[in-house]
Order: C-alpha cells, then sequence, then structure tokens
C-alpha cells in the first residue's frame, strides 16, 4: 500500500495515497509548511490520487479549506472521483471545492 502524501507538485498541491483516519493528522500538519511555499493566494488541490478515501478525507478538506480562507487563501479542489463528489454533495460541505 502507497503512504499518504500531500507535496507541491507542477503548483497545484496535489494529494495521494489513502487518506484514513491514521494518515489524515499528519497530513494536515504538513499543509502548514506546505502553505508558505504557496505561489499565490488560490491553492489548487488534485485530489485524483487518492487511492481511497471516505468521510475522513472530507474532514480533511473541510479542515484545509479552514486553514487556508483563515490565512487569507483560497481553496479548489480538483480531480476526485465521482463518489467522493457524491459524499461530499450529500454531507452538504460542496462549498470546500471552490468551484463556482
Amino acid at each position: 500500500m502507497t503512504a499518504p502524501s500531500l507535496v507541491w507538485q507542477d503548483n497545484r498541491l496535489l494529494l495521494s495515497g489513502p487518506v484514513t483516519m491514521a494518515s489524515a493528522t499528519p497530513l494536515l500538519a504538513q499543509l502548514g509548511a506546505l502553505l508558505a511555499a504557496a505561489k499565490g493566494p488560490e491553492v489548487v488541490l488534485d485530489g485524483g490520487q487518492m487511492t481511497s478515501s471516505d468521510s475522513t478525507a472530507i474532514a480533511l478538506l473541510v479542515e484545509m479549506h479552514r486553514k487556508i480562507t483563515q490565512s487569507g487563501g483560497s481553496l479548489r479542489v480538483e480531480g476526485l472521483r465521482e463518489q467522493m463528489v457524491s459524499l461530499i454533495t450529500i454531507y452538504g460541505v460542496d462549498w470546500i471545492m471552490g468551484n463556482p
């Protein structure tokens, strides 16, 4: 199983691997340092490489959104699988996607 990671790649924040309860806290801890390297107020997070995800991933995205907006930025989430987008919509937190 691939370890989860959160890295800058091609001016995008790439979230990959399994997002589980065990991996969410370390991923969130990485976010602060990564945001310092952001090249503008909008952070584009690409979640297309997540290998497995559930409500933990949604909670992680909500917290990422909170941290980014509190620092004056905005978050736009792209590349999520249809199942994850459906869960986000069902939970009523589709605002975390950052898409108009």
